[in-house]
């Protein structure tokens, strides 16, 4: 495992939170310093709600080492916020289980994974804070299968729903769409942002 990019402050992945961002790849090769990476979380740790772990390749949970290097870069006083799309269910019990990361957001990114229900379950069986991030692309969501997804969610800290409407060959929302969209989890989810 290599830490890819370390990002000092990041605003966007939870909106109104200032996050550092550790992203991880799976294998071997040149990456950041984990060392560097810790100095800077503590000396940062004053001016930060909380440090996330997101992998570049798959579920950050599944990349072998990942408990030493959270244990190993973590400060004492500062959460850490697992970025996952939640198809893992056993490694996300094992690092909630033992209290390696404080809190989770799973990135939803079309129709429900397999394992989404599960990991969201565990959420709440351990009774942990965890976020839903909806990559909103038009035709691939519906107002039904928006609030459906929602309604599994439910008790989830804050759902941020992403526009992903600025691509080459993809269509914009229709304002009409949005509104849609955002009154179908309205009342369902709590903390819902649109960005």
């Amino acid at each position: 495992m290599i830490i890819t990019r370390f990002n000092r402050i990041n605003t966007v992945i939870i909106p109104g939170m200032y996050l550092s961002v550790v992203h991880l790849a799976d294998g071997d090769g040149p990456g950041e310093s984990s060392i560097e990476v810790a100095n800077t979380l503590r000396s940062d740790r004053d001016s930060l709600d909380a440090f996330a772990i997101v992998s570049d390749d798959h579920a950050p949970e599944s990349i072998p080492g990942i408990h030493r290097l959270i244990s190993d870069i973590k400060p004492r006083t500062l959460e850490c916020i697992l970025v996952t799309d939640g198809v893992s269910p056993g490694p996300l019990d094992d690092l909630v289980g033992s209290g390696y990361v404080d809190s989770v957001m799973f990135t939803v990114r079309g129709p429900m994974a397999e394992g989404l229900h599960g990991c969201m379950d565990l959420m709440r069986r351990y009774n942990y804070d965890f976020s839903i991030s909806v990559d909103l692309v038009p035709d691939i969501f519906t107002p039904e299968s928006l609030r459906a997804l929602a309604e599994a969610a439910h008790g989830c800290r804050d759902m941020v729903l992403r526009r992903m409407d600025s691509g080459a060959g993809i269509r914009s929302f229709k304002k009409d769409e949005l509104r849609s969209l955002t009154d179908a989890v309205r009342g369902t989810a709590r903390n819902l942002r649109l960005v």
